[in-house]
């Protein structure tokens, strides 16, 4: 019976697929005309074409008009329907409202059409433009990102208020899925005219000098304008006692639901030996990024590092730490040049992840500054990562893609969570469930029995890391071991305890890191120099922090600001 349902549900879900709904029709272009009126509204003329493979009663189209705030309240702009078109003739449509959306369904019910078709729709948006000291500034998501089919050719003219001068205009662009802070796209700024296109989802943030546009007497009350859901009336209607039960058992029910999906989607299977004995080498040679996602089921800046490092040690790169002035010679501050050593075009030895790391520090040359990278690595920390994913699911550690496993109910924990906004008599349900989805997603990604061995080995072989002193027999003999050793214990975290087991050792400064050893090289003076480089390397591999709500500055995104939302095909 279970089976049965799954297929349903299966079935279902993969009609209602976007790789479904493209076969059955498609968006040929995507074009806006955006008015800024004196009054801080706008007006906007959207152009679709489309064209229908199979019989369609027409398009709809979702439009926000409530948005979340920095501060946790919600930000309105009331959005009007002035007109639409089917091929330039009026055409009948339907508009409702569903939570913070303005859903504008457009066509007969009664008749289908085919092939291709040209849809227009006309709209206000009031109190669109938001005031800063500096500028005034629309924040515009030209075409949304949620269309259940691609969009690939878009293009957006902006007018500008009367008086906006030409020194005083800026205008930059966003593309790509929601959060993306890709700028795939072109601009002509041409006062009173910005001309925008690009061949995906478009967002747009023009500004201009103050002044201009006059911020109306009731702007902070169309702002906060609630627009009533008609979920609102169910305290009326259904009373306290149903508010309390479904506020209990929407969380049970799931909570349940949930605990089962693990254990049959996510629970590592259990292989024995279940005791862990310490290892003295990794398992299966994996690398330290491999480790590092077997171990925690993660690809993080820790094992990002690490994998620089060890290929370092291996000799396809050095590090020369650099002495620098700082201004007015108040002290000094150290940088890392990384200097490519070795050709990698013919390495069988690398592995993907590591020839893809190798090509990202060196894309501009053989050498590089760290200080350089700040900034510019974090782009292809997900190329890098995905590899590490993608080789852990090769080699047969993981039953699927971990990171995709851990999202899906990230994505659907954060969607709840929005819900309870929605329907706020049962928030604290949402809520609550919305947390537990939250939580779940971190223990989703499941193991093979070959993984369950090979993170056994790994746990012995960070125990022999982290208390080496214990264990020192082991590797006294052995050449080099605490280079070879190093970049697997940085992404175990447990660097400082292998490196203060070889304190009182005599040894040679590595051959691949270049530092200032005064008094003598040891293992904690070379860690020390390394934990420096580690602190600044995590800071140029991870994206800079957005600031402000401005789509200037470097805090702007994909689906940032007003407008937005999506749409599909009925």
């Amino acid at each position: 019976m279970r089976r049965a349902w799954a297929a349903v549900f299966v079935a279902v879900w993969l009609a209602a697929s976007p790789a479904a709904q493209a076969a059955e029709w498609s968006i040929t272009s995507f074009q806006a005309e955006i008015e800024i009126n004196r009054d801080a509204s706008i007006a906007v003329h959207e152009t679709v074409a489309v064209n229908f493979f199979v019989n369609k009663h027409g398009i709809f189209r979702e439009i926000p008009f409530r948005y979340p705030a920095e501060s946790g309240s919600t930000v309105s702009v009331p959005i009007d329907i002035q007109r639409v078109a089917l091929d330039g003739a009026p055409v009948p449509y339907e508009t409702s409202r569903s939570g913070n959306q303005l859903s504008v369904k457009i066509g007969d019910p009664d008749r289908t059409i085919t092939g291709t078709h040209q849809y227009e729709v006309f709209y206000t948006a009031e109190a669109a433009v938001n005031f800063f000291d500096d500028h005034d500034e629309l924040y515009w998501n030209v075409t949304g990102t949620d269309w259940d089919v691609p969009l690939t050719s878009v293009a957006a003219v902006v007018h500008l208020p009367p008086g906006a001068t030409a020194e005083s205009v800026q205008a930059t662009c966003y593309t790509g899925p929601l959060g993306s802070d890709e700028r795939n796209c072109s601009i002509g700024v041409e006062p009173p005219l910005i001309n925008l296109s690009a061949a995906e989802p478009l967002t747009a943030v023009v500004g201009w000098a103050p002044g201009v546009v006059i911020k109306p007497a009731n702007y902070d009350e169309l702002r906060s304008a609630a627009g009533q859901s008609s979920a609102s009336n169910f305290f009326g209607q259904f009373g306290l006692p149903w508010i309390v039960v479904g506020n209990l058992a929407l969380p049970l029910v799931v909570a349940l639901f949930l605990f089962f999906w693990w254990k049959r989607h996510g629970h590592d299977p259990q292989t024995e030996p279940r005791t862990t004995v310490v290892q003295y080498d990794p398992p299966d040679k994996l690398t330290p990024g491999e480790i590092g996602v077997l171990f925690d089921e993660r690809a993080n800046p820790r094992d990002i590092i690490a994998i620089m490092i060890d290929l370092a040690v291996r000799g396809y790169l050095s590090i020369t730490e650099v002495k620098n002035d700082r201004f007015l010679g108040l002290g000094t501050s150290t940088d890392y040049t990384l200097k490519r050593e070795r050709p990698v075009a013919d390495d069988a030895s690398l592995q993907p992840h590591e020839r893809q790391m190798l090509k990202a520090l060196f894309a501009d040359g053989s050498s590089v500054d760290l200080s350089d990278l700040k900034g510019k690595f974090h782009t292809h920390m997900r190329d890098i990562s995905e590899q590490l994913y993608q080789t852990a699911v090769t080699k047969g550690y993981f039953v699927a893609h971990p990171d995709r496993a851990r999202k899906k109910f990230l994505i659907l924990g954060v969607m709840v969570l929005a819900g309870g906004l929605v329907v706020p008599f049962l928030f604290p349900g949402f809520l609550i469930t919305g947390v537990l989805m939250l939580i779940f997603s971190r223990v989703m990604p499941k193991r093979t029995p070959k993984g369950v061995k090979a993170l056994r080995h790994t746990r012995g072989f960070k125990e022999y890391l982290e208390k080496a002193e214990k264990y020192r027999l082991q590797w006294q003999e052995r050449e080099h071991i605490f280079e070879q050793f190093l970049p697997y214990a940085m992404a175990f975290g447990v660097a400082d305890q292998w490196s203060k087991a070889f304190a009182d050792i005599a040894m040679q400064p590595p051959r691949w890191y270049y530092g200032t050893y005064d008094g003598g090289f040891n293992s904690l003076l070379l860690w020390s120099s390394l934990s420096s480089m580690h602190t600044q390397a995590t800071q140029a591999f991870v994206p800079p922090a957005a600031r402000g709500s401005s789509g200037f500055g470097g805090g702007g995104f994909s689906g940032g600001g007003f407008g937005g939302g999506g749409g599909g095909s009925w």
